[in-house]
């Protein structure tokens, strides 16, 4: 048995600095801003020339956009993108990463956490299992663990013909002050041989579940 390596992913509490609902009416400059979930693919070191939406769309910009994390070349990563489509052509706005967990099996796991969240969707995309969720945070000291998350599969089943993945959303508050809410995005690689994912999660309002096919 072995513990949990929930670290892999730390927290990106800053993902939605900009979201296309708040901008659906009006014309600014973010009036016609359109947002995807996808995978970022880089021409050369910082910087990207498309994105593969989750619906199969290839988006492909006029310029490149400046991804300073994304330091390898001709790697694909997991974001959720901004654009602009305009007279111009399409126009990058941010390219926000996306944490990608892995899937750890619940029998091989000595510990694992149990700190709540607040659950807000969760849907089959790009072949992936996404997760729009809130965690509270507040003013941070130097050097402290960040809060985690990462997914553990307590079991396999057959139900109704279909092959059910009973999988859980944990989370590491890991001391961490919880003063106010953010919202983040997290994803998991789609099971191999699994057509229905039942995802729980430790809410603050209490065990949610929800079904994802």
């Amino acid at each position: 048995m072995r513990r949990l390596p929930v670290y892999i992913i730390t927290l990106s509490l800053l993902l939605t600095s900009c979201e296309s609902e708040t901008y659906e009416t009006g014309d600014g400059s973010l009036s016609h801003l359109t947002a995807c979930f996808g995978m970022m693919h880089t021409r050369e070191a910082q910087k990207a020339d498309y994105v593969v939406a989750d619906d199969g769309t290839t988006i492909t910009f006029d310029s490149p956009a400046n991804v300073e994390w994304a330091t390898t070349a001709d790697t694909l990563y997991r974001v959720q993108a901004y654009y602009k489509l305009g007279d111009k052509g399409t126009e990058p706005v941010a390219m926000n990463r996306m944490g990608v967990s892995a899937l750890y099996e619940a029998k091989d796991m000595r510990q694992t956490p149990t700190d709540p969240l607040t659950f807000v969707s969760a849907w089959r995309g790009g072949g992936y299992l996404n997760v729009a969720f809130q965690v509270k945070t507040g003013k941070q000291e130097a050097g402290a663990e960040a809060q985690a998350i990462s997914f553990v599969r307590d079991s396999m089943a057959w139900a109704g013909g279909k092959r059910v993945a009973y999988i859980r959303m944990l989370h590491a508050q890991n001391n961490q002050p919880q003063y106010y809410s953010v919202r983040s995005y997290v994803s998991m690689k789609w099971p191999a041989n699994c057509d229905r994912i039942v995802l729980t999660v430790n809410d603050y309002s209490g065990t949610k579940s929800k079904e994802v096919e």
